[in-house]
């Protein structure tokens, strides 16, 4: 039934009248509602921009990303790359394809223009028809022409501005590495959208670097994107992909491995290729060879139950507080009804009042998250930016939840307070008729079982970090120095790496690619003997080392020996971890042969010995299996690592600046650190960790509310009993056990009930890590201390002040 006008605006003075007459009570409630809001706001922010993620692209619905799957032996080979000729055919052999486009990422390089040069890592290979499929507008240069040509690149505005400055960049000449090579500027794209699943600012033509026209399907180091015409099924179109293996892969396979696709199948392994929508690679990629970090649609999930229900803790605190001050309020009520107020008018007044204060919280929260942006953003990595345009956007959302809100936090009191009678209320006995104290000492346990499980979670989740930090890793990540950009020194860098060897801060030194806390992988696959089993292939791991790597990793040695330069043969010696001796089936693996296909010629074995196996160490993160590995001798001059003893660090530095200075390479030292590297791959958990542990602490804040809200309540209600029971002789600790004892049984009972769901929770969430800490009493038992002290403090403020009331006024009161 719709409020007419008149009585409308008579609804909304009564309430804002009501809101300022009772100020503290008012700034309490705006308060619990606003934070519960602002947490709310926050997360559907962070959700937003999670699922808009490439969305952007005008031709998303019909964009795919081409992965393969295939497993060899225990290896599980799924990664989001192909080899180089797979677009090329893919495109010819289906009409349903529209166009195939390979994106191959750069390891970075250096960019020169007139007398300035900076390092970039967001550097990229792309065929010509990439800005076909992707929305990158150019704001000059022709998108059809601009990757055309050999040696031509797109950039960004960003890099744009930084280089040129004001003058127009078109055809401008860049210098690449010190004048390796030199490219041609052919384009001015906008800034890739933080909402895409990769981003570069230099965009360069595939036709620049020579594999290009490389036609092999097995080697994965690129990205083949697909566009599909339109009408097509994708679902259809991959259901032809096995034919395409078997008439393009299964030939190239014989050919190194000398046996059919079909044979090999028989043991066990298979190959096959898939469609992946580019719209989910966010949110449900995680794949190897991603070319940017992905989201995680569990943790969107999750966050988005978490700020439903700090919502509902909040709305529930409102009605707590509200029927605290029922009795304030009763004789209004009465008053009303007893002059001809039916109950609807009733119920509306005080639902106009809610909503009048959850819009006035909503305007509050508003205003908090616009100042709390930037420490969100800082928290969760995001870039949202507060604009006019975004508050635009999302005010019809804001204004139906401030509604919402009220309507919700409002119900329960509008109808608890309308069914006062008005000869019970004036003649004083309220306390005879509130009834509904078991609904909302439910609505407190409610409160609290979310609060407890969010910081069981808390306390979960850094137990992990900690184990993550503690656990043995196999190798010492600490005090290790990572000169990056070696290859600049070229013919200089072993003359370097011995001088660096002569510091005498410098404990040891190896230069080598691999690093066992990066993404550099090689996977070969690999047999016993020295003819290739189709159940006995493995693909493993493939370092090239130097003689120094293992001492200098801090990688312990389980047999055999570390490869030497007495002996001549470890040119073709091999050393292999643990897993790898197990998945070979050698329980003594010292002098046993292993061979791979990536000899020198097609067809033909590369053979090594094993001389040593070190004890298996995390290369990758604790949420996967430690993979077989095989170290052997070679030269990967792209990194050096440098193991450091120093007290002072900037000195050490600074001296390793001067020995990088004297060779000349006309580029700065670049340089990071091993356990900087190794913290990086559990960003993802540590912000997890931060966000849980600041919506729990939000939780609580806002539950206590509530829960002093219950206890003024009940305090207001007992007051004659409380002055009888003092008339009597009750002690001072008495009354403040007989008012608390019953919020402790509430507490228990959440506590009992939050246990086996914050255990299931944590414990499907610990299953995702391959490596975990135990689930113990820990978390539980700190939460309990932690949750029963809170709130103690909580209750104890209203009963220590009823406790201390004068009888005679208690009694004078009712």
């Amino acid at each position: 039934m719709l409020i007419p006008s008149t009585m409308f605006r008579h609804h909304l003075k009564i309430a804002v009248r009501n809101i300022l007459k009772q100020r503290a009570y008012s700034l309490l409630n705006l308060l619990g509602l606003a934070a519960g809001m602002i947490c709310a706001l926050m997360i559907l922010l962070y959700v937003q921009d999670e699922l808009s993620y490439d969305r952007f692209h005008t031709k998303i619905d019909r964009l795919y990303r081409l992965d393969f799957a295939g497993m060899m032996g225990e290896t599980d080979l799924t990664t989001s790359e192909s080899g180089p000729g797979t677009a090329r055919i893919v495109a010819k052999d289906f009409p349903e394809v529209e166009a195939a486009v390979r994106l191959r990422r750069s390891g970075g390089a250096f960019v020169a223009y007139k007398d300035q040069e900076f390092k970039e890592e967001r550097w990229a290979f792309a065929d010509s028809q990439f800005f076909d499929l992707f929305t990158f507008p150019l704001i000059q240069g022709n998108p059809q022409t601009a990757l055309v040509a050999p040696n031509s690149v797109v950039i960004s505005a960003s890099m744009a501005k930084k280089y040129f400055n004001g003058e127009d960049p078109l055809d401008k000449m860049l210098s690449i590495d010190g004048g390796d090579a030199t490219y041609q500027v052919t384009g001015v794209m906008e800034d890739m959208p933080s909402t895409s699943h990769f981003h570069f600012d230099f965009v360069a033509s595939m036709t620049s670097i020579s594999s290009s026209n490389d036609t092999e399907w097995l080697s994965f180091y690129l990205t083949t994107y697909l566009l599909l015409k339109e009408g097509t099924s994708a679902e259809n179109l991959e259901a032809k992909f096995p034919n395409m293996v078997a008439k393009y892969v299964g030939p190239e396979v014989e050919m190194y491995t000398k046996m059919s696709l079909e044979e090999l199948k028989k043991g066990g392994n298979y190959f096959s290729y898939h469609l992946f929508p580019v719209k989910d690679i966010h949110l449900h990629s995680n794949k190897s060879g991603d070319l940017e970090p992905s989201g995680n649609m569990s943790y969107v999930l999750l966050f988005s139950i978490i700020g439903l229900f700090i919502l509902l803790i909040a709305c529930i605190n409102f009605m707590n507080l509200a029927t605290a001050r029922s009795l304030g309020r009763a004789r209004e009520v009465g008053v009303k009804k007893v002059v001809g107020a039916q109950r609807g008018q009733l119920i509306t007044q005080f639902l106009v009042e809610a909503i009048t204060l959850s819009l006035a919280a909503m305007g509050v929260a508003v205003l908090g998250a616009y100042f709390a942006l930037p420490f969100f953003n800082e928290l969760t990595g995001k870039e949202i930016v507060a604009s006019g345009e975004l508050l635009g956007k999302w005010l019809p959302v804001i204004l139906g939840f401030g509604v919402l809100t009220g309507l919700l936090a409002g119900s329960y009191p509008a109808f608890f307070l309308s069914a006062f009678r008005p000869v019970s209320v004036l003649r004083g006995k309220l306390g005879k008729m509130s009834g509904g104290k078991r609904f909302r000492s439910a609505l407190v346990v409610f409160q609290f079982v979310t609060t407890v499980t969010l910081l069981i979670g808390t306390f979960v989740v850094y137990s992990q970090l900690q184990y993550i930090q503690q656990k043995k890793l196999g190798f010492n990540k600490d005090h290790v120095l990572i000169i990056n950009d070696a290859y600049l020194l070229e013919n200089q860098i072993h003359a370097f790496n011995q001088q660096l060897k002569q510091h005498p801060q410098v404990i040891n030194t190896t230069i080598s690619s691999y690093l066992p806390v990066t993404s550099s992988r090689t996977g070969n696959a690999m047999f016993p003997g020295r003819q290739p089993e189709q159940d006995k292939m493995q693909v493993m791991q493939f370092w090239s080392v130097d003689y120094d790597y293992i001492e200098t990793m801090g990688i312990s040695m389980k047999e055999g020996r570390n490869f030497s330069k007495a002996f001549g043969t470890d040119s073709l010696a091999v050393i292999i971890n643990e897993t790898a001796a197990r998945q070979l089936g050698w329980p003594n693996a010292i002098g046993e042969e292993v061979s791979t296909f990536n000899g020198e010629t097609e067809g033909e074995y590369a053979t090594y010995k094993v001389v040593g196996v070190i004890e298996d160490f995390h290369f990758a993160s604790f949420r996967t299996h430690i993979e077989p590995m095989i170290l052997f001798l070679d030269h990967s001059p792209g990194k050096i690592s440098v193991r450091f003893q120093a007290a002072d660090l900037e000195a050490f530095l600074a001296g390793m600046q001067l020995e990088w200075d004297s060779f000349d390479t006309g580029h700065a030292l670049n340089y990071s650190f091993l356990d900087e590297k190794f913290a990086s791959m559990y960003q993802a958990e540590q912000r997890t960790g931060q966000i849980i542990s600041f919506f729990a602490g939000l939780a609580i804040l806002i539950a206590c509310l509530g829960l002093f809200g219950l206890a003024a309540f009940t305090a207001e209600q007992r007051t004659k009993e409380i002055g009888i029971r003092k008339v009597l002789g009750a002690s001072f600790s008495h009354i403040l056990w007989l008012l608390s004892r019953d919020f402790a049984l509430l507490i228990l009972i959440a506590f009992a009930l939050a246990i086996p769901l914050a255990y299931y929770v944590m414990y499907q969430w610990l299953g995702g890590f391959e490596y975990h800490t135990s689930l113990g009493v820990a978390p539980f038992v700190f939460t309990g201390f932690l949750i029963f002290g809170i709130a103690a403090l909580s209750v104890s403020l209203q009963s220590i002040k009823a406790a201390l009331t004068l009888p005679v006024k208690a009694l004078k009161q009712e």
